[in-house]
């Protein structure tokens, strides 16, 4: 059940994103850019780490763009060569920089890279704003394109989203006006930069917005139809596809590691007298209530639990052997006894359990001789695993 409503979860934020061409993600409120929590914290994983890359080239690009600032004065004339713009460039900018390049490649670092990212941008717009202040005393204060560029940067490039983008927007208003303020800049000046500042950040964060607001829609529609693509939309277990694709690839991997790998196929007894007694709306329920059992049965994390077809369901349990699988299906076997369906009804399964040998190479063969299996133990009663 918890798969349908995953499913269901995705396709309800799909509809509210779409909905009016509005932004309705998480509860109802216009152009708010976020999903319920549980959708948030996949996405935001997700985006993390597609963004890794592009990140790890961005704070090199920048610190060596910040570098360049100076050198290229240094060439051109040597106006800004106060001092204190060494200190701030080479001694903040640059490092904090390589900071956060150095924490792209430690794994466990991966979760705080977007909280990295906007340390990085207030760090780089306090020391060039500060600099650029101390430099408007000494009579050579820097071009405003120089905090124009940057702040494009800022928004644009170290993958903010928006809200974030947006407190770096106002964090670098207040870090210009305040040191130039008290630099001594005239007031007439400074409003008109700072005005200047603001409209650029302004106009960068509606970018941003459009830019998050279409990955969130495009994320969104991927997960739906990768749901719909890999899922039974009955049962919310993996469909028969899913099924013969993860075990070939399982298949080769527990070959390769030397380790057990077991399928279960599982047929229900006497379906369709069940749906002919009861009607089909409860037999589509006691499939659902059947997913939900087989979803204890895949406790780790590359079992698979699929509906193959009709009313037969298939497990497979990776580093698993034939009697650990004949154990685990014996338990589910007991929880399928034990649950009433709808009407009061009660149901049986049987089950065929084959291991992988070591000479089988196709996937199809091992499914083939758990189809075997599983026939045998119909013939010889129903209700028992073979």
């Amino acid at each position: 059940m918890k798969r349908i409503e995953d499913s269901a979860r995705y396709q309800n934020a799909l509809e509210r994103a779409e909905s009016g061409g509005r932004t309705l993600l998480a509860d109802g409120r216009s152009f708010s850019l976020s999903f319920d929590p549980g959708i948030e914290a996949e996405y935001l994983e997700q985006r993390s780490a597609l963004l890794l890359t592009l990140r790890r080239y961005v704070v090199v690009l920048g610190a060596f763009l910040y570098a360049c600032f100076l050198l290229n004065d240094a060439l051109a004339g040597a106006r800004y060569q106060h001092a204190f713009n060494y200190w701030m460039v080479y001694g903040v900018c640059v490092p904090v920089n390589f900071l956060m390049f150095a924490a792209t490649f430690v794994e466990r670092l991966h979760p705080f890279i977007s909280r990295l990212a906007a340390f990085v941008a207030m760090a780089n717009a306090m020391a060039l704003s500060i600099a650029g202040a101390v430099n408007f005393q000494s009579g050579h204060a820097f071009p405003l394109e120089v905090l124009l560029i940057q702040q494009l940067y800022n928004v644009f490039l170290l993958g903010l989203l928006t809200a974030t983008a947006a407190n770096v927007v106002l964090f670098n208003l207040v870090l210009f006006a305040v040191p130039y303020w008290l630099s001594g800049m005239p007031i007439d000046v400074l409003i008109e930069h700072s005005f200047l500042l603001g409209t650029s950040g302004f106009l960068g964060l509606i970018g941003c917005y459009l830019h998050e607001h279409t990955d969130r829609l495009n994320w969104l529609r991927c997960r739906v139809l990768k749901d719909l693509a890999e899922r039974d939309s009955l049962t919310g277990l993996f469909n028969h596809r899913i099924f013969h694709q993860r075990g070939a690839l399982l298949l080769r991997q527990a070959r390769r590691d030397g380790i057990p790998l077991s399928i279960v196929l599982i047929d229900i007894d006497h379906f369709k007298r069940f749906n002919d007694q009861y009607g089909h709306p409860a037999g589509d329920e006691c499939l659902r209530r059947l997913a939900t059992l087989m979803w204890t049965t895949t406790r780790r994390p590359f079992d698979v639990a699929a509906r193959l077809g009709g009313e037969e369901l298939g497990l497979i349990l990776y580093g698993t052997s034939a009697e650990a699988a004949m154990q685990r299906t014996a338990a589910l076997f007991s929880a399928i006894r034990n649950e009433v369906f709808p009407g009061g009804a009660r149901v049986t399964a049987s089950a065929g359990v084959v291991q992988a040998t070591h000479g089988e190479h196709d996937f199809g063969d091992l499914v083939a001789r758990g189809d075997e299996s599983m026939y045998r133990a119909k013939a010889e009663g129903r209700d028992c695993i073979r």
